[in-house]
């Protein structure tokens, strides 16, 4: 185990040119799936300083000095002696080599066709800064006019606001995955969450459509999110096998999918201590129901039987 970095030594040591070169060659050289595997070949030292172009041996064996057991590690297998990315240098420079083609795309202000899910009026959406917004200029939508509010990292490939939205649902599907089992969707360690409803906080939910709420934050890398507790819906297998049954599932067509959702979702809190909140949806008279409660590792989610008609005296 190597000793933990500090935010000022982790600059350091990126901030040399043979450095940064040993660890671009060795990242060029680098196979992931080898790496699964556990059968990645060492590139040898004099590779190495070749393909750093690092003329001095004695500058060259000083610099991955200062990278082995943090950035780099030694290896030695069947193919040999020699050096490997370690952990921490795999994601450090597969991190940078993700941004080396970063370009800011923004998207104005643009008008969907598909409707409010809540009152039908007119939704507009806009990508800017790496957020994706959604609002509606008619109703609150989920608090405030906003639907949507979504981070969605930007690519070297050119995105129009369509592809944008259905990577929105992507992030949100990621996130309420994770979030179902206690775990942040950014670095996966436990995270703290806890449901609140109206009746228990009234000031907290007084701008929210929804009468149940999950507030989710990650204390190690600070990642988190307040939202309706019906969200989660989204990414429950049974909910989506039964939108998917009606052709309205994610696969048809993603950002309408979580339209669909919000647009026939009934909600019901059943018990506040422990919380317990029923969703019901609706297609061409035929309903699926979910329990949504907290559990001690994130969320219980649970379908429910329903009758076989849409009528339940």
């Amino acid at each position: 185990m190597t000793d933990q970095l500090t935010e000022e030594g982790l600059f350091k040591l990126l901030g040399n040119d043979t450095r940064m070169a040993i660890l671009e060659a060795l990242w060029a050289d680098f196979d992931v799936e080898a790496y699964i595997l556990g059968s990645q070949d060492p590139m040898p030292f004099s590779t190495l300083r070749d393909a750093a172009d690092v003329d001095d041996v004695g500058n060259f064996n000083y610099h991955l000095g200062q990278l082995e057991g943090q950035f780099v590690q030694a290896v030695e297998n069947d193919a040999g002696k020699g050096y490997s990315l370690s952990p921490l240098g795999y994601s450090v420079i597969h991190a940078i080599e993700g941004h080396t083609t970063f370009d800011d795309q923004s998207l104005g202000p643009t008008r969907l066709e598909d409707p409010c899910p809540f009152c039908e009026g007119q939704l507009e959406a806009e990508y800017e800064r790496e957020i994706v917004t959604v609002r509606c200029l008619d109703c609150p939508a989920h608090g405030g006019g906003s639907l949507n509010r979504v981070r969605v990292p930007a690519t070297q490939q050119v995105l129009d606001i369509h592809e944008v939205l259905d990577l929105s649902v992507l992030q949100l599907l990621s996130s309420f995955t994770a979030g179902r089992f206690g775990r942040c969707r950014s670095c996966h360690a436990a995270v703290d969450m806890s449901v609140l409803t109206a009746e228990t906080h009234p000031e907290e939910l007084e701008a929210n459509r929804s009468e149940a709420v999950c507030r989710v934050q990650c204390e190690n890398c600070g990642a988190g999110g307040f939202g309706p507790l019906y969200e989660y819906a989204l990414a429950t297998p049974s909910v989506q096998t039964f939108f998917s049954a009606h052709g309205l599932g994610p696969a048809d067509d993603l950002w309408r999918y979580r339209l669909e959702v919000l647009r026939r979702v009934e909600e019901a809190v059943l018990a506040t201590d422990p919380v317990i909140v029923a969703y019901t949806f609706e297609i061409d008279d035929e309903r699926h129901r979910v329990h949504i409660e907290p559990s001690a590792a994130g969320l219980e989610i649970s379908s429910q039987p329903m009758p076989d008609t849409v009528n339940e005296n």
